[in-house]
């Protein structure tokens, strides 16, 4: 559906204009303030309604305007009054008037209403929530999944390179066994050499208590020998005394010499081995702790390694999907695909591509919003060098769309040329 005819009376700057467009291209050329603008947004106000409406619709001093689009299947008329007041009425061919005529309107213009060039201009974001409307794909889900396994996939990446740090800063050693040396075995020996050299050491006490006791009853005896001359009075009995003392004196130099012999046979045992050998159980397995730790981190990385891989290959099949999903959706450019906040045209950023791809894929887009309506409004068209807008015209032949823009360098490419609010003959 395009425009067959445009008449716009009282518009803006508009007096009076007729416009019958025969091309894909419909160029309004004039000097600035002739009334170019008003030509394309008497279209805008035709068929958007308030939304393109400006504050005073009428051309100054006129009391009552009119704009008149003839789109083939149906016409539009919207009259236009002091104060910003409209009235609207879409009929059919046959003259059969609409009930709820805007809406009838606001089913032929999208989104973008119909300016080829109004995605260039929005925000990245803007531009990605536009793109997932017109996908028709929801892709918040898979996103979120997406964003969630970036995460976990982060959190592995730092496990990694802090097993990894940890694992550099443990130290190996090569000359320990396996597992760790029990020290048992040598505590026994310890025990056993201990109690023998307490019997030692008590055997020898005993031995030093004879000693003294011999000491003792040999003071005694001399003693006793000189208390016999000297009393000689009781001599019978001190004789008794001394024969008792002197059995004693030799049972105990007897027993003595058995324990001299026995402690003569003693021998201490050195417990400095042990004590060294203690010690090097201990160095050995404070190396077997330091290997088994060193090994166990080393299998803690292996896991991390393995998940932050699993979770590389997750991203993968979830950005698989989601190219599939967009392959399978309704994107009018082969190569355009979008993320939560960007718009990307074969892999690049869409705002890193040529000029000419960006005019393509925005004019696609414009188009697949506004399916009915084949009819674009350009009001950047100034803007546009030759290769553009002959771009812009070979998309139009090729896609049968009618796209109006103004220019003040139209010259003999003009369509019409507006002067004074009128078509200049």
């Amino acid at each position: 559906m395009k425009i067959v005819q445009l008449l716009a009376e009282n518009c803006k700057r508009l007096t009076a204009v007729q416009i019958n467009p025969d091309k894909s291209i419909v160029m309004i050329g004039g000097k600035n303030g002739a009334g170019k603008s008003s030509v394309l947004d008497s279209i805008s106000m035709a068929l958007e309604g308030k939304a393109a409406m400006p504050e005073e619709p009428l051309r100054t001093g006129s009391k009552k305007g009119k704009i008149e689009i003839d789109l083939g299947d149906i016409k539009v008329i919207r009259t236009l009054g002091p104060g910003g007041a409209t009235s609207l009425t879409v009929m059919n061919a046959e003259g059969a008037k609409y009930g709820s005529p805007q809406a009838i309107l606001d089913a032929l213009v999208g989104k973008l209403a119909f300016d080829p060039l109004a995605f260039l201009r929005m925000k990245s974001r803007e531009q990605a929530d536009l793109l997932r409307d017109l996908a028709g794909v929801d892709l918040v889900p898979i996103e979120k999944r997406r964003d969630e396994t970036y995460t976990f996939r982060a959190e592995a990446n730092a496990e990694v390179k802090r097993l990894k740090g940890a694992i550099e800063s443990k130290v190996s050693y090569a000359d320990a066994p396996k597992e760790p040396v029990s020290a048992a075995t040598i505590m026994e020996k310890i025990k056993v050499a201990s109690d023998q050299n307490n019997h030692n050491a008590a055997t020898r006490s005993e031995l030093a208590i004879m000693s003294g006791k011999g000491k003792d009853l040999s003071a005694k005896v001399v003693e006793t020998k000189e208390t016999i001359a000297r009393l000689n009075r009781e001599l019978t009995g001190a004789e008794a005394i001394l024969e008792t003392q002197n059995v004693n004196l030799a049972v105990l130099r007897k027993e003595y010499a058995r324990k001299q012999v026995e402690a003569d046979k003693l021998t201490d045992t050195d417990l400095s081995p042990f004590n060294s050998e203690l010690e090097a159980v201990e160095a050995t397995n404070s190396k077997v702790r330091a290997n088994q730790e060193k090994a166990g981190l080393s299998e803690e990385l292996r896991d991390a390694e393995k998940n932050a891989a699993e979770l590389d290959q997750r991203i993968k099949d979830i950005d698989t999907e989601k190219a599939a999903m967009l392959k399978n959706s309704a994107l009018p450019v082969e190569g355009l695909t979008f993320d939560e906040g960007t718009v990307y045209i074969d892999a690049l950023p869409l705002n890193q591509a040529s000029g000419a791809k960006q005019l393509r894929t925005s004019i696609a887009i414009a188009t697949a919003m506004n399916p009915k309506l084949r009819v674009m409004i350009c009001k950047d068209g100034a803007l546009l060098d030759d290769d553009s807008l002959a771009l812009l015209a070979e998309y139009a032949d090729e896609n049968d769309m009618q796209i109006w823009l103004e220019s003040c360098q139209a010259g003999d490419k003009a369509t019409v040329t507006i002067e004074d609010g009128q078509i200049k003959e």
